[in-house]
């Protein structure tokens, strides 16, 4: 996993500086956070962080071209984490407007609100905002009278990379307390016996090389829309297929192979967009049905077995926002009505959600000072997680900003259970120019 980050982070840089030097306008913001974690996380957590952003935007009548990048590196522990949520370049004119690059596709309006990661990845750094990493790829959008359509078409693919695992000697260790891993021993025969991974990597270009095309087709009207959309594409996070060898002589352990792999998936829905003055309600479902990639495949040594799981499911989401000068709330409902969920191995594309109500709200007190936050709570499995932040502008260059997040999961089947000591508190200083 730390050999896919490594390339990846060449990548990005490349294609950073190749798109930073056509860049006229760009905002460049240096960072550091502090945190302090209220409770032992499972997976331990860096406490200082220095960040970069790069934000890039040109536009014209007719040449356009985007960049956002976020970095940052634990001053403490040398992990570092890259994120490249978009990056193209555009050309627009009476037939539409044609994208090259990476650019998120906002098809959905319930994977981003709730991190599903269906069709967009998650960035992944700021693990509870939900923030999305576009599709690598042609993207072609029109409208006439109307009707609009956009489609997407690649044969590139850059899986999520965040949190990120890495490879420590036979250890998996996470770069991040919202890091995942698998556990560190099995038991057998009434014995604990110690895991060591093995990871084998595949060439770079069975992981990146992939497929992907997608369509949406619609009407709008001066105060909403109707829109159809249906995609083949690889899964933002890469799969792992495992095999394991009981080893006794010498040191006890138990050896596992690990090999990740890309594994497609169809996602398509519905969505209605109708604002009525302030108000904006918007609805809609997803269906989504993953190939069967290396189903077979299953890891089974002593009291655990984990097998990959390929489940096809479906959601309805809805949300109704209040937009004013000096704040914005908006309320959503996530329903997954078709599919299993939980989180009881470390190969399937598990869900966070299944019954759950969300609020975001933002508060502009004046033009120096917010407060922002944001509350879930799955009616299902009793998670619950708050985050909650306030943020001063000292000066044109200089903000400060003072937050926590809380998770609350006591059901041992919950996406979230891992993360149940999470709860954290931070201060950031952020200088722009």
């Amino acid at each position: 996993m730390h050999q896919i980050g490594q390339n990846c982070f060449k990548f990005i840089i490349i294609v950073m500086l190749a798109s930073l030097s056509q860049s006229l306008v760009a905002k460049v913001s240096l960072s550091y956070l502090h945190q302090e974690n209220i409770g032992e996380t499972i997976n331990g957590e860096a406490s200082n962080w220095a960040g970069l952003s790069i934000n890039s935007n040109t536009e014209n009548n007719f040449f356009n071209h985007h960049v956002d990048l976020q970095a940052r590196i634990a001053t403490d522990s040398g992990s570092y984490q890259v994120s490249l949520p978009e990056v193209y370049a555009s050309l627009t004119g009476g037939y539409g407007e044609l994208a090259v690059g990476r650019k998120i596709v906002e098809w959905s309006s319930g994977d981003g609100e709730w991190g599903l990661a269906n069709t967009n990845a998650n960035k992944g750094i700021k693990y509870l905002d939900f923030a999305q990493e576009g599709l690598f790829g042609i993207h072609y959008a029109t409208k006439k009278d109307g009707l609009f359509a956009s489609f997407f078409a690649s044969f590139f693919h850059l899986p999520q990379v965040n949190p990120g695992l890495e490879d420590d000697n036979g250890k998996i260790i996470g770069k991040s307390q919202w890091t995942r891993i698998p556990p560190k021993r099995v038991l057998i025969e009434g014995t604990e016996v110690p895991l060591y991974f093995d990871v084998t990597m595949p060439p770079i270009a069975d992981l990146i090389l992939q497929r992907a095309v997608g369509m949406q087709t619609g009407y709008s009207w001066n105060s909403g829309e109707v829109s159809l959309y249906g995609s083949y594409k690889p899964e933002s996070n890469v799969r792992v297929l495992a095999t394991s060898q009981y080893e006794q002589i010498g040191t006890e352990q138990v050896r596992v192979k690990v090999s990740p792999f890309v594994n497609h998936t169809w996602v398509y829905g519905v969505k209605a967009v109708q604002a009525l003055g302030s108000f904006t309600f918007i609805t809609g479902a997803d269906v989504i049905s993953p190939d069967r990639k290396n189903a077979g495949s299953v890891f089974d040594v002593g009291s655990t077995r984990f097998a990959p799981k390929y489940v096809a499911r479906t959601y309805f989401h809805s949300s109704l926002q209040y937009t004013h000068k000096f704040f914005h709330i908006k309320l959503s409902y996530l329903k997954l009505v078709k599919g299993e969920g939980g989180a009881d191995d470390y190969f399937s594309n598990d869900t966070p959600w299944h019954n759950a109500l969300g609020a975001r709200w933002k508060f502009n007190f004046s033009d120096c000072f917010y407060y922002t936050g944001s509350f879930r709570y799955d009616i299902d499995k009793e998670d619950q997680l708050l985050t909650s932040e306030l943020g001063y502008r000292i000066s044109p260059s200089f903000d400060i900003s003072l937050g926590f997040e809380f998770v609350a999961a006591n059901n041992q089947t919950s996406y979230w259970y891992p993360f149940r000591m999470n709860d954290t508190i931070y201060s950031q200083l952020t200088y722009s120019f």
